[in-house]
């Protein structure tokens, strides 16, 4: 079983490593939506799934390591988390598992944060096209004038600037 806890370290190792590549990611997302660099912004997203591809294909060798140590201790791999990897291994082998996952739990709330903070620079920036465009066509809402009677009388039609409505 220690071959096979080698194994799985390597194998973390390597996803950790593209976790924090995919954080530095997330990080030149926010500069690019800020500085509204769009292009830029493209090739971002597509530098972020050749990583997430790369996760996929280790996260599947992992799983075969998950289901081989299963098998070799009688129990379904779902019931393997980190933890019980830990109390079963070697000291030093406990060790490094017990780091990597400090590890992974730091980069994942460092992304969670990323992600929220990234999720409303685009709202904010959706919000602002959305705004431009009824403001462009005129479509920004028809406010009801009143008469004197208090009547509603009908409000001038605004000229604008585009015949159609994007």
């Amino acid at each position: 079983m220690n071959e096979l806890l080698d194994r799985l370290i390597q194998n973390l190792e390597q996803e950790k490593d593209i976790y924090k590549e995919l954080l530095e990611i997330s990080e030149q997302k926010k500069q690019a939506i800020m500085g509204n660099k769009i292009k830029e912004l493209e090739k971002i997203v597509q530098t972020e799934q050749e990583h997430i591809a790369c996760i996929s294909g280790l996260e599947n060798k992992r799983q075969e390591i998950i289901d081989t140590i299963a098998a070799e201790k009688k129990l379904a791999p779902e019931n393997i988390t980190i933890s019980t990897l830990i109390s079963w291994a070697p000291k030093e082998t406990a060790h490094r598992l017990e780091v990597i996952k400090r590890e992974f739990e730091q980069i994942i709330e460092r992304q969670k944060d990323l992600n929220r903070i990234n999720e409303r620079l685009l709202k904010i920036n959706l919000e602002y096209v959305n705004f431009a465009i009824n403001f462009l066509t005129g479509s920004h809402g028809s406010a009801s004038t009143y008469g004197e009677k208090g009547q509603a009388a009908k409000a001038q039609q605004s000229r604008n600037l585009f015949d159609k409505k994007v």
